[in-house]
């Protein structure tokens, strides 16, 4: 990344009533964030505004959120009446652009569909958008696919946000070594994150350099028949379009053996780039794609099988 290159200058709200992230994992995810992450870009951002927004039944929260930098709104809540935080989020943001025009993009964690009309104003006065969404709720999901700038699965942020490890960077970008979140704030004692430098677990470590995976063929080991079957169950729910890498990830989690870090990841093929590329090769209805940014494309093909399909599916593990 350039030396001078400007980072998105942001804010983040979050609506604590409909996603409830505690404070400690709330410390790494703002970290996945204001590193760019979860953009294919990896461009940094500049978190200009935290504000978490809370009813009077989760008060007692509030010394942790402040210990980790969010200001937080307390929305009084009445029986029966939709959540008001929505209405208070809106009028905030509003403001915000009206009065904070530094700010060029507005994160909202927010499950509800009502923000349709915020996203689109915010649109039209120059501002970008990125929405957590639910994969579960399709209709949500596919209103703010159409309308913002970017969509972030929820299921994205809990496997990748919650246990981000940020590396540490020199004047010129170079990466030192990391930094690891040993101790956050607790939910009641509100006291400040510890940082601690030293080298990430091992699941966050990078592979080593000029490391080959071996393909299918060479597997000792075949793969579980359940593993297969997972990719194939949740990528042929929607036939030719791309599959979310959590939604596979939670299915692979129910299969006997499966884990996603230590000696025996993803079935002894330590990345699930690695899984995938596997499984295609087993079943030729399932395809995967490289992505620029270093990651994979899943779909399914529901083509029906031909005699290689047979042959490679012979080598699974029943």
């Amino acid at each position: 990344m350039p030396l001078f290159k400007r980072r998105i200058r942001s804010a983040l709200y979050i609506d604590f009533e409909n996603v409830k992230f505690p404070a400690p994992a709330l410390v790494a995810i703002v970290a996945w964030l204001e590193d760019g992450m979860f953009d294919e870009k990896r461009r940094r951002r500049l978190l200009l505004q935290r504000r978490i927004y809370l009813n009077s039944q989760a008060s007692r929260h509030r010394k942790s959120f402040e210990a980790i930098g969010f200001d937080v709104i307390e929305v009084e809540k009445y029986g029966g009446l939709h959540n008001g935080a929505d209405i208070r989020i809106a009028v905030d943001m509003i403001e915000a652009v009206l009065q904070q025009r530094r700010i060029d993009e507005y994160i909202l964690f927010s499950l509800d569909s009502d923000f349709v009309p915020l996203i689109q104003k915010l649109g039209a006065r120059g501002k970008r958008t990125v929405m957590l969404v639910d994969e579960h709720k399709s209709a949500a999901k596919t209103a703010f696919d159409l309308h913002a700038d970017l969509t972030v699965a929820r299921r994205v942020v809990e496997a990748e946000g919650e246990t981000y490890v940020r590396p540490r960077r020199g004047l010129f970008g170079r990466l030192k070594r990391p930094v690891v979140v040993a101790q956050v704030a607790s939910a009641t004692s509100g006291a400040a994150p510890t940082l601690v430098s030293g080298e990430p677990p091992e699941a966050a470590k990078p592979p080593a350099q000029g490391r080959t995976r071996p393909p299918a063929a060479d597997v000792q080991a075949p793969l579980p028949r359940q593993a297969v079957d997972a990719f194939i169950k949740v990528a042929s729910r929607n036939v030719g379009q791309p599959t979310a890498r959590t939604s596979i990830m939670k299915e692979l989690a129910t299969v006997p053996g499966f884990s996603h870090n230590g000696k025996n990841a993803y079935f002894g093929m330590n990345s699930y780039k690695a899984l995938a590329m596997a499984v295609s090769g087993l079943d030729q209805r399932v395809r995967v794609k490289a992505l620029s940014f270093g990651g994979v494309a899943v779909t399914y093909a529901a083509d029906p099988p031909t005699a290689s399909d047979g042959a490679a599916t012979a080598d699974v593990a029943p």
